[in-house]
């Protein structure tokens, strides 16, 4: 197995770990204070998407024979977000193709509204869970990485190791700048900061944002790591670390393929 597929699978099973530990702190009560707020909101922006869901099937389902009779109508607005929508162009009992397609649109515009509310009020009470998250990334890919010289469990079990890119041991600022570029670190980061000063609308469009940036990041950095013939991502040029195989004792076991792409590279 090249590095470059162990550290995927390195990268997964670390992502595991602290999925699983942050899923257990913020699960409980006297930890993440919020969590009676979250689950409340997240239900209702679980029941708004079933509902949006089951109103765009019903309607498309009842519309097949090109017309809603009133049993059928009945049932439509029984879906209260949407029922001023279907009754709007039900007024004269029949529905003609041109209204289908508006209707569609503003069912669909309706929802995306409500699932922007729903999600600013998920992020509103998820302050405790973005500082769970922020504090296990650093516990475990900073502290934790530095007291086991550089090996997480995912790079202990495919024997890896971070080290300094001049081949001494790495450092916990080292770690600390690694850790920025991966994990989503600075996007948690950014979503404590500005939850408190932005309305619903300029918030979702940041979060938007800067989630593209981050994931713009992560694949340069992935194909960083697939083409360059050292294998280091943009984390690794400016923390000024490197991934290298080890062996059962600890030692520096290089990439046969790595260093065949180096050669060639310096020929």
């Amino acid at each position: 197995m090249s590095n470059f597929m162990r550290r995927i699978f390195a990268y997964f099973i670390d992502i595991l770990v602290v999925s699983l530990i942050v899923q257990l702190l913020s699960g409980v009560t006297w930890i993440n204070k919020d969590l009676n707020n979250y689950n409340k909101y997240y239900k209702r922006y679980t029941d708004d998407t079933n509902e949006y869901v089951s109103i765009k099937s019903d309607f498309t389902s009842y519309y097949k024979d090109n017309k809603i009779d009133d049993e059928e109508y009945a049932k439509l607005i029984g879906y209260s977000d949407y029922k001023d929508i279907i009754s709007k162009y039900y007024d004269d009992n029949k529905i003609s193709s041109k209204e289908l397609s508006l209707i569609n649109k503003e069912i669909d515009s309706k929802f995306n509204l409500l699932y922007k509310k729903d999600y600013y009020n998920i992020e509103r009470h998820s302050i405790y869970y973005f500082v769970i998250y922020i504090v296990a990334i650093i516990g475990y890919f900073v502290i934790f990485n530095k007291v086991t010289d550089g090996c997480t469990l995912g790079k202990r079990i495919t024997k890896l190791r971070i080290i300094s890119a001049d081949n001494g041991n790495v450092s916990m600022l080292q770690l600390f700048i690694r850790s920025l570029f991966l994990y989503q670190f600075v996007y948690y980061i950014f979503r404590l900061i500005v939850i408190n000063f932005m309305d619903i609308n300029s918030y979702y469009s940041a979060t938007s944002f800067v989630s593209n940036i981050q994931l713009f990041l992560e694949v340069a950095i992935l194909m960083m790591i697939s083409i360059r013939a050292d294998g280091r991502g943009i984390h690794d040029l400016l923390a000024k670390t490197r991934v290298v195989r080890v062996d059962r004792e600890g030692n520096i076991v290089e990439d046969k393929k790595s260093l065949v792409r180096k050669k060639l590279k310096d020929e």
